[in-house]
């Protein structure tokens, strides 16, 4: 994987800020609070995170900047920076700023919750270099500790897929989840692996379930994600993409590979996550199904757990061609599937389409409740749309209901920069000052700051009172 992600960054010019009209509820016309890379080719925000540390009720601001350089010329360490959430929003300057030998250190975060039951939330953090690591540091009442209390390592490309499990064998303490999207199963290149390892007091460092993939290059594991509890059993389930799975079809008397992703849904028990999958999905061919994944949150009110799944890739039929008749080639795509007590509904309940070609709409996806209605809502990245300046990308925000998803955005925000999607906008949701609303915290590790090009950038957003 190269240093800028799925993205190339192919124009460097500065454009206005535009940003869409507040149609129900969303998160305001501009961000209330703004960190920029201080180093060229920082690529600070490039894994961003929501969660309180140090137990005041307000979630803190987790930035990581993996390829910052440290003391030592042309070594990436990278640091990982907290700012503390208050009633006036977020700290203008560091709270914390954590350092570890590792190299790329910040490459990937996953606000897992209490991981040892002390009463204050954890922090699992990713290195991507010699070797690859995933580390999990402690909150207090001062914060994260400086060093991890534990710690995993492995090969290749180990970790650069981790997320929040949740509870998922009911012990009453979060699990975090670890992918390796390289790693071969015997004969298969690049099947890739899913693991899953139990939280709690001295977490154990061997895993208590892994998934391999079953085709080669199929890379499954990396996204991957908890799904909220999806069938009401009162266990945490997971979801994992597998985005180089590919299908065979007869073209013109010939057989073909079509690659269309998947993704799968594993229900947790008291033993943790079942050995095979209760639900899985298939893209369209072409397309990358499972660029996202993640919990929906309860889109509909009707206590399940509901998933979203990203096609960032994913192409729309429209005849034609040229700049006057769009193709509808990787405009991207994003699904809602509803949870119930049989489990997960094999049909999406929404869809939405990027509206713009290239746009690469499902990249990256979150939830919460914008408008404090007891729905959960979604937001869903095109980092690579265009209009109105070349691929500064645009956020959207879709408001749930007792009968679903709004199939029109309340809300959406441009990238305020040409390229500023480039490396792709991660995103969190949390309330970081207070009141009930989510508020949202975005990554732009493509921005161009006054250090220099790609020092990148991480914005708040607070969920307006509309």
């Amino acid at each position: 994987m190269s240093r800028k992600g799925r993205f190339v960054l192919s124009i460097l010019v500065l454009v206005v800020i535009s940003s869409g009209p507040i149609v129900a509820a969303g998160f305001g016309t501009a961000p209330v609070w703004t960190f920029e890379g201080s180093q060229s080719s920082e690529d600070l925000a490039q894994a961003v995170a929501l969660t309180d540390v140090n137990g005041d009720g307000l979630d803190d601001l987790i930035v990581g900047s993996p390829f910052r350089t440290g003391s030592t010329p042309y070594q990436h360490t990278g640091e990982v920076l907290v700012f503390f959430g208050s009633p006036s929003g977020p700290s203008t300057t560091p709270s914390q700023i954590l350092v570890t030998p590792n190299q790329e250190f910040g490459h990937a975060l996953a606000a897992v919750g209490d991981w040892n039951g002390d009463g204050f939330n954890d922090l699992a953090v990713e290195s991507s270099f010699n070797p690859a690591r995933v580390q999990i540091f402690l909150g207090s009442s001062l914060g994260l500790g400086s060093f991890p209390s534990w710690e995993v390592t492995g090969p290749g490309t180990f970790g650069q897929g981790i997320g929040a499990a949740g509870d998922v064998n009911g012990d009453g303490f979060p699990d975090l989840l670890v992918g390796d999207y390289f790693y071969d199963n015997g004969a298969l290149h690049h099947a890739g692996r899913a693991y899953l390892f139990f939280g709690g007091p001295g977490a154990s460092t061997q895993p208590a379930w892994t998934y391999t993939g079953d085709q080669a290059n199929s890379n499954l594991g990396a996204p991957l994600s908890g799904a909220g509890d999806i069938n009401g059993d009162g266990f945490a389930d997971i979801i994992v993409s597998q985005t180089g799975w590919t299908v065979s079809q007869m073209q013109h008397n010939k057989l073909v590979q079509y690659q269309t992703g998947r993704a799968l849904v594993f229900l947790g028990s008291a033993s943790g996550p079942a050995a095979a999958p209760d639900w899985i999905t298939v893209g369209p061919i072409n397309s990358l199904y499972g660029s996202a994944v993640g919990s929906a949150g309860d889109v509909n009110g009707d206590g399940f757990g509901d998933v979203i799944v990203g096609d960032n890739q994913a192409d729309v039929a429209l005849k034609g061609g040229g700049p006057n008749h769009p193709t509808g080639d990787n405009r991207g795509m994003a699904f809602v599937y509803l949870g119930s007590s049989v489990g997960l509904a094999t049909t999406p309940s929404w869809t939405v389409t990027g509206d713009d070609d290239g746009a690469f709409l499902g990249d990256a996806v979150a939830s919460g409740d914008i408008n404090n209605d007891g729905f959960s809502d979604v937001i869903v990245t095109a980092p690579l749309r265009t209009s109105p300046g070349v691929q500064q990308g645009r956020i959207y925000a879709y408001l749930g209901s007792s009968s679903g998803l709004a199939t029109t955005a309340s809300w959406f925000i441009d990238g305020g920069q040409a390229g500023a999607g480039g490396a792709g906008l991660p995103l969190a949701t949390g309330k970081v000052n207070g009141d009930s609303r989510t508020d949202l915290l975005v990554g732009v590790p493509s921005w161009d700051g006054a250090a220099g090009v790609n020092t990148g950038r991480a914005e708040f957003y607070v969920a307006d009172s509309n």
